[in-house]
């Protein structure tokens, strides 16, 4: 029995020395909340590296880390600012937002390096947790928030630690307390186009003969959203901007029916949520910090509606509309903004194309000889002579939506048309001129470039004669645009002229004119026949 007990006592021993020895190695090698080391970069010796990864290349930042806890002379962790940290083996976001505005207490920074603006390390850092802050921000994609890495001590050597620095800093109830980098962005576009570019630029019934819009000429009303996501702010912002403006060029008219819907849900105005202020074409929501700082990684909507009015631009010369975010990228009073813009377009035929450049797709011209041919096409050096005070009529479907005389140069302005399939018809000839009711097909076609700016435009009259203009850039911006393809002439007849040779006219009558001389002949001989046998 003693034998028995001494060795039960013996392996008791050994399990509580084991015990002890655990216990001893989990207090020396921590990790602590929102922190990661890399077990294989374990190297001999009390100094390693501590890196941080995922950083965006486009925000161009610099990065610094100061120490919050270190070994004290006894070889137990402390945190640097006494009282900073309750469990330097559990800090908790509110310490670690804390310790973000008590820099100047942790002594100088240490600034990481980087080769490409993505991955930041430095070495020889002594045992301990490091506090990471972007302290330069110059891109507009990204906010950071402060973040934590460890270099712990491994059986007196030292484990490099890293963070990535696109998690969550994760608190010690598994919730997300915030993110390290949060995404920042500002979409736009027009919800009721039937153009399909993640732009939101607008032409407006390409290839479709559907009047989907009212009976104007122009696109009349557009309704325009923007969309954004709240970033995550840790509290070591202490008060953040959120402001989401818009402005409309001159061809637009003051926004209308302004909406704001947060994570789903339309809010109104309040001071505790929100400011409405409109100026003219302009438009701005400002948002409360507190509210913006409740709601991290909520869709904010902003929705409203816009009117072309006389003066939008036709052709390359887009309707544009901007929507700006500008926002708290740093703690402090730094802000950045962000902005998306959509185009709108419409068109003119014999009119603007781009800047001074007037358009001659079709002109109105009188010919003394008849051919029997309405659309013709344009030559060089022709005698045929323009037209003026002829009325054309534009129909969409079966409604006319807009009416146009030809000038002196025989030209019929049609202006801010939509991209689709028309009509046009010779509602009135000038003085003289017989008028020729015939119904011929007009297409307007366009191509938009990937940022949503027009490529290229087309004219076609009576599906055969084509004139494209194509535009060439720098950036978003026409530098000129050239023209190609085939110009139309709309021919009348004068009144009580007889036709000549060249045209179906004068086909029909040469054989009706061959028959009726035939017919005559015919005639003649049968009579003579009958009179004949009279006799």
């Amino acid at each position: 029995m003693l034998l028995q007990r001494g060795r039960t006592s013996r392996r008791q021993n050994r399990h509580k020395i084991a015990a002890l020895a655990l216990a001893g190695m989990m207090m020396v090698s921590f990790v602590t909340a929102g922190a990661t080391t890399a077990r294989a970069d374990t190297a001999a010796g009390t100094k390693a590296a501590i890196t941080v990864t995922n950083i965006d290349a486009a925000d161009n930042a610099a990065l610094k880390a100061y120490k919050i806890v270190g070994k004290d002379a006894n070889g137990n962790w402390s945190p640097v600012i006494a009282g900073s940290i309750a469990d330097v083996t559990k800090p908790t976001a509110a310490e670690i937002t804390a310790l973000a505005g008590k820099t100047d207490q942790l002594g100088t920074g240490i600034e990481l390096t980087t080769m490409d603006h993505k991955t930041y390390s430095k070495g020889d850092l002594d045992f301990g947790t490091y506090l990471v802050l972007v302290e330069q921000n110059d891109g507009v994609k990204n906010i950071y928030n402060p973040m934590i890495v460890s270099i712990n001590d491994d059986k007196g050597n030292a484990q490099a630690g890293s963070v990535d620095a696109a998690g969550n800093f994760i608190t010690t109830d598994g919730t997300t307390a915030f993110a390290k980098k949060s995404p920042v962005d500002i979409t736009k576009k027009v919800t009721n186009s039937d153009q399909d570019n993640e732009k939101g630029s607008t032409l407006t019934g390409t290839g479709t003969t559907d009047a989907s819009h009212e009976s104007g000429a122009a696109v009349t009303e557009a309704n325009f959203q923007i969309d954004t996501t709240v970033p995550y702010y840790s509290d070591a912002y202490t008060t953040v901007t959120f402001d989401v403006s818009d402005t409309v060029s001159e061809g637009l008219d003051a926004p209308e029916d302004i909406k704001v819907s947060v994570g789903g849900t339309e809010v109104a105005a309040s001071a505790d949520k929100y400011t409405l202020t409109q100026n003219g074409k302009s438009f701005k929501v400002s948002f409360a910090s507190a509210y913006i700082k409740a709601n991290p990684d909520q869709k904010v909507t902003v929705t409203y509606k816009s009117k072309l009015n006389e003066k939008a631009t036709s052709g390359f010369d887009a309707n544009t509309n901007k929507a700006t975010l500008r926002y708290s990228n740093k703690p402090g009073t730094d802000t950045k903004t962000k902005e998306d813009k959509t185009y709108h377009y419409t068109f003119d035929i014999d009119g603007n194309v781009f800047g001074t450049m007037k358009g001659e797709e079709i002109r109105k011209v009188g010919v003394d000889a008849v051919s029997g041919e309405t659309i013709i096409e344009r030559k060089e050096n022709s005698s045929n002579s323009p037209l003026a005070n002829a009325v054309f009529q534009l129909k969409k479907g079966d409604t006319v939506i807009a009416e146009a005389a030809t000038d002196a140069k025989g030209l019929m302005k049609f202006t801010q048309l939509q991209a689709g399939e028309y009509t046009l018809v010779e509602k009135t000839a000038p003085a003289g001129y017989a008028k020729d009711s015939r119904e011929i097909p007009v297409k307007i076609a366009a191509n938009l470039n990937d940022d949503g700016t027009l490529k290229d435009y087309s004219v076609t009259i009576n599906n055969q004669l084509t004139t494209t203009y194509t535009a060439n850039y720098e950036g978003t911006e026409v530098k000129s645009v050239d023209q190609t393809g085939k110009q139309a002439d709309f021919v009348d007849y004068k009144l009580g002229q007889l036709p000549s040779t060249g045209g179906w006219g004068t086909r029909m009558l040469t054989i009706f004119s061959i028959s009726a001389i035939a017919l005559a002949s015919v005639l003649v001989v049968t009579n003579r026949r009958k009179k004949g046998n009279i006799r």
